[in-house]
């Protein structure tokens, strides 16, 4: 699920989508936490910043990047206010008493890092209907646990973190006008 509660992404493991079409596919998420602590080493060597100062490369005011757009975000006179990379690893983890993963069988761990420092992660099973929800969230809750987690916290998405820390006057607003 995501965060604005779509298909994907970062909600409370008790969140349900809806699913539509045939064949969809419905991911259950939960938040497994944010900040380096908190989210074991991935084997690779990711800088980050504990500056105030956006991501190298990142242009928030202005759209001095222009040749990164395509031609109709500069035609409508778009620009980034926000702008960041993540870098993604993704793990399947067996359910409790496999050696490795059976089709179906265990969860996925997404771990995100941020150029600007912000970390988290998710616990994904992916479902074919409805009925299938209670048993995903069940192994979701599993999974948390057994990785020393629980789902007592709401963890902010990438985007929050980012204009919180670079954009506090814009988040306010937000905030304000009941955006988030």
């Amino acid at each position: 699920m995501r965060e604005d509660g779509g298909g994907e992404g970062k909600s409370p493991a008790s969140t349900e989508t809806p699913v539509t079409g045939t064949g969809a596919r419905l991911g259950t998420g939960s938040d497994i936490g944010q900040g380096h602590a908190e989210i074991p080493p991935t084997g690779s060597d990711i800088k980050t910043s504990d500056t105030e100062d956006p991501p190298t490369g990142s242009q928030v005011s202005g759209g001095e990047e222009e040749n990164s757009s395509p031609s109709w975000v500069r035609e409508l006179g778009l620009f980034p206010f926000a702008q960041f990379t993540t870098e993604r690893c993704s793990y399947i983890l067996p359910m409790e008493g496999e050696e490795e993963e059976v089709e179906g069988g265990g969860t996925r761990v997404d771990l995100d890092r941020t150029d600007f420092g912000f970390c988290v992660g998710e616990i994904e099973v992916l479902v074919q209907s409805p009925e299938e929800m209670d048993s995903a969230l069940r192994k979701i809750e599993k999974t948390a646990q057994r990785l020393g987690l629980s789902g007592d916290r709401k963890v902010p998405g990438k985007m929050d973190a980012y204009l919180q820390k670079f954009r506090p006057e814009h988040y306010g607003k937000l905030l304000s006008a009941h955006v988030l």
